[in-house]
């Protein structure tokens, strides 16, 4: 069975801006209100979504 995959991100002059980690962690974290939360929903440390 063949699958669709795709990745979307948003760019800038400067380069890559964002892309789906960084969507997801906001989206996460829209949700939880805490950025601790959202960091231990998705598997990664605070440190890793703070510094995202």
């Amino acid at each position: 069975m063949l699958k669709v995959r795709y990745k979307i991100w948003l760019e800038s002059e400067g380069g890559v801006s964002i892309g789906e980690g960084g969507i997801a962690l906001l989206r996460a974290i829209d949700e939880a209100k805490s950025i601790r939360a959202a960091a231990e929903k998705l598997g990664v440390s605070y440190t890793f979504a703070w510094n995202y």
